[in-house]
């Protein structure tokens, strides 16, 4: 076998593997983000007469007020309220139980204790911070899409077969100017 023949090959398949590799690796779409975590419930306690404190920040600390705030429990809202200008907010009259206190920007899980039942650990008031829209450089996105490995792969693969083609055909362009 002479050399043109064997450039010839290598031009072949390597053209071929550009071009059958890459589907090989693809995917058939965005994969969903892993599973999220559970949600971390937080010990309060209630003051008395079943009062539940509160306040609503920016996640800068900022106190923010005229936020709406919603208490729900098992699906469904037990009460409604509103921060004050500095971003605190009370209900009274709840039981204990496990609620989902909620912002428009924010929420969290909370599970509330009598005061003379609740655990050394459980904190005195609700805490919501605000996600706001904090965008840092180039990497914001409206909506999260996924892609698991494959792109790199078959950039990679991409490369190669390129590159072997290019020399395959290198070759051949040399061969035939020595063949003349």
């Amino acid at each position: 076998m002479n050399l043109k023949s064997l450039s010839r090959r290598s031009f072949v398949l390597a053209v071929a593997a550009m071009f059958t590799a890459s589907p090989a690796f693809a995917q058939e779409g965005p994969v969903a983000p892993a599973a999220a975590k559970a949600p971390v419930v937080q010990d309060v306690a209630l003051h008395d007469g079943g009062v539940v404190v509160g306040q609503v920040v920016s996640p800068a600390g900022v106190a923010q007020g005229q936020v709406n705030v919603r208490l729900v429990q098992q699906g469904k809202v037990v009460a409604v309220t509103k921060t004050n200008e500095k971003g605190q907010f009370a209900v009274a009259d709840l039981n204990a139980g496990v609620y989902q206190v909620q912002s428009p920007q924010a929420s969290g899980q909370f599970r509330f204790w009598n005061q003379n039942a609740a655990p050394p650990v459980a904190k005195q008031g609700v805490l919501l911070v605000n996600k706001g829209d904090v965008v840092r450089g180039q990497d914001y996105y409206e909506e999260e899409v996924y892609y698991e490995d494959g792109g790199e792969t078959d950039l990679l693969i991409f490369g190669a077969g390129l590159g072997l083609g290019a020399l395959a055909f290198w070759g051949l362009d040399y061969n035939d100017k020595e063949g003349s």
